[in-house]
């Protein structure tokens, strides 16, 4: 889950998709047959059931979200999403750049989040899971699948209930619950409706530590929670929809209408600012409550298809929009005083005074066609150009009452293609313009939670794929993203001061090395830039913050010679360093981690079952992770985490 605004909510999203990638808080039916590594296709980013692997996760992608950014499928069609899919819904997520978009229609910069919702296959299934996260926070979920008339209806549920411990000492209790109906009345149509529903309370907020100049905080013991007990998080979120297709003769629809909910009852964020090298600072506790968040968004797509001799000629018209009603802000900012990292200082809960909430409305429409040519042998190519009519209205009450409108009808198009040039080497190249969102400012700023304007954006990307022998695959690429730049100028007012623009090489070696021994490889080399009037004045750096040149991902999964069912597995992560302040003054080291683990597949009375065990941080290497200007909590300390899965 993700409660808190941008950057502190990127960060938290961050840490929330380590917690989801690397400890086993999710399950699917057939869990026990999961395995993220030896099911890659590459190193951009992909999930199955509660593991996943790769350079990229739908908050990260070339140094951008593509969930900030608006750019999430469900199914491959638009999805506006205010809160994460549940994985009772979903079967897998994958992350798409440079390549991988060539076959998919209108991609964005900064990637594509694409989620495959679960189905029912005609086989009952019964899975089971339960064991302890990270840090001992205890789990348990069951999903199953069920055939109601063999394969054409079927039905997918599942529920889980966990209690998290974080990498901060924060906790928090969470359930979910979630179903799929699949209907087959024939081959050529498949209608999926679908509800997920996630539920928190009693979530902890830890502080986000604030330097009061260009120096680091003190390292300090890990998991020591020194915030509120009473500034607990409570809300729930819900997604729901349909997605139908259809083939007749040539012609192929397809369509989904989807609607994302977030409700926060109550949301708490803790700062501890102006912190000296001693340690000591200010404590702001920033309070907001009954905030809402609604959209109902979807498509409507008709392809016709033929094939001319060795070619074959795919012409697509679609219809996209959203509705999107937002009710937030009317925070309240309170200081308890001094404060010390890692020492534990209880206040009495303060009398909140919330202001009016703002309301937020945006309405986007959007008409596209598209072609895509497959020629068998020599090469692809994807064109599309599409119009769109945004409007985002936003109505303040403080200090007096004002009504922004802001309205943009842009032309958004997308070129790309593919030449073979031998059987095992493929070549490609594309340019891409998008509009996307761009957030909310920080709870720092001094216009904290403003709603900021859509922006236009755009990408240049270019690479190579190689298949090697044994069938491993090679892909490398250099791509060029350019957006607007977000930070704050030195009233602590955040908004646009310039253009931010991310140059990089990306490497993805995925496959089967030797038997038994599979390897997923990823590497982004990046050079991040800002360019703009106050970096030609000196008022901010040219590098932005949060940002690394050098992420490395390296997995490996290898079956144990002679031990049927025995593996072992790992994950080396090396990162560069990051900017950590706007003026370019202070930085966070780069650092290696390495995680460890070992699987045994086994049976049961004849059910398939599996033993997992994980240790994170084998090293328990210390490091601050960047969540804004001069802004950071710590990594994750060493931890162990376990479960044991069977199908029924």
């Amino acid at each position: 889950m993700i409660h808190i605004s941008f950057p502190l909510r990127a960060l938290r999203a961050r840490i929330v998709v380590v917690a989801v990638l690397f400890s086993p808080v999710e399950a699917l039916a057939q869990r026990a047959d999961d395995n993220a590594t030896t099911s890659a296709e590459d190193a951009f980013g992909s999930s199955i059931g509660n593991e996943s692997v790769g350079l990229y996760n739908p908050y990260e992608a070339r140094g951008f979200s593509p969930n900030d950014a608006g750019n999430v499928r469900i199914e491959g069609l638009y999805f506006d999403q205010q809160d994460d899919l549940s994985n009772r819904i979903v079967d897998n997520t994958r992350v798409r750049v440079g390549l991988t978009t060539l076959g998919f229609l209108f991609p964005a910069p900064t990637g594509i989040a694409d989620y495959t919702l679960r189905k029912a296959d005609g086989k009952r299934v019964v899975s089971a899971v339960a064991g302890t996260g990270n840090f001992n926070g205890p789990y348990v979920e069951i999903d199953t699948k069920w055939p109601l008339i063999g394969e054409k209806l079927g039905l997918v549920a599942g529920v889980a209930r966990r209690h998290d411990e974080f990498f901060d000492g924060a906790d928090g209790d969470y359930a979910a619950v979630g179903t799929t109906l699949r209907w087959r009345p024939s081959d050529d149509v498949e209608i999926i409706p679908f509800v997920g529903r996630f539920f928190y309370w009693n979530e902890e907020s830890a502080p986000f530590i604030v330097s009061g100049g260009n120096y680091l905080p003190p390292r300090h013991k890990r998991r020591s929670f020194f915030s509120q007990e009473w500034a607990d998080n409570k809300g729930y979120s819900q997604n729901h929809g349909i997605v139908a297709k259809t083939t007749v003769g040539n012609w192929q629809f397809q369509s989904g209408l989807f609607q994302s909910r977030l409700i926060r009852d109550r949301g708490f964020t803790e700062l501890l600012v102006g912190v000296t090298p001693q340690g000591v600072g200010n404590r702001l506790i920033i309070a907001t409550q009954d905030e809402r968040f609604a959209s109902t968004s979807g498509e409507v797509r008709a392809s016709y298809s033929f094939y001319e001799n060795a070619r074959k000629h795919i012409f697509h018209v679609a219809l996209r929009g959203r509705d999107v009603n937002t009710r937030s802000g009317g925070a309240d900012v309170v200081s308890l005083g001094p404060g010390t990292i890692a020492v534990e200082d209880e206040e009495t809960p303060p009398n909140f005074k919330f202001g009016p909430h703002d309301l937020d409305s945006v309405t986007q429409k959007t008409a596209g066609v598209a072609y895509q040519g497959i020629w068998s042998g020599v090469g692809e190519l994807n064109a599309g150009l599409q119009r769109t009519d945004y409007r985002k209205t936003n109505e303040q009450q403080v200090p007096v009452f004002v009504r922004p409108v802001r309205q943009d009808k842009p032309w958004l198009w997308n070129a790309s293609a593919a030449w073979y040039a031998t059987k095992d080497i493929a070549v490609y190249g594309g340019y891409t313009k998008g509009l996307e969102e761009s957030g909310s400012a920080p709870a720092e700023a001094t216009n904290r939670f403003a709603v900021l304007p859509a922006i236009l954006t755009r990408q240049v990307d270019a690479g190579a794929r190689f298949t090697l022998p044994g069938d491993v695959k090679l892909v490398t690429g250099l791509f060029d993203v350019r957006k607007p730049y977000f930070a704050f100028d030195n009233t602590r007012f955040f908004r646009e001061l310039g253009e931010v623009r991310h140059r990089g090489l990306e490497v993805s070696l995925t496959g089967e090395a030797f038997e038994g021994f599979t390897v997923v490889f990823g590497g982004v080399f990046m050079r991040p830039r800002v360019t703009g009037e106050p970096v030609e004045k000196g008022i901010i750096g040219n590098k932005p913050v949060g940002q690394t040149g050098r992420t490395i991902r390296a997995s490996f999964d290898y079956k144990i010679p002679g031990v049927t069912g025995l593996s072992v597995d790992g994950l080396f992560q090396n990162i560069g360093r990051r900017m950590a302040s706007v003026s370019n003054r202070l930085d966070v080291p780069g650092r290696a981690v390495l995680d460890l683990g070992a699987r045994y597949a086994f049976e049961v009375d004849g059910n398939p079952t599996t033993l997992r065990f994980k240790v994170g941080n084998v090293t328990n290497k210390f490091g601050y992770r960047v969540g804004g200007d001069h802004t950071f909590q710590t990594n994750l300390a060493r931890n162990v985490s376990f479960y044991v899965a069977t199908d029924l």
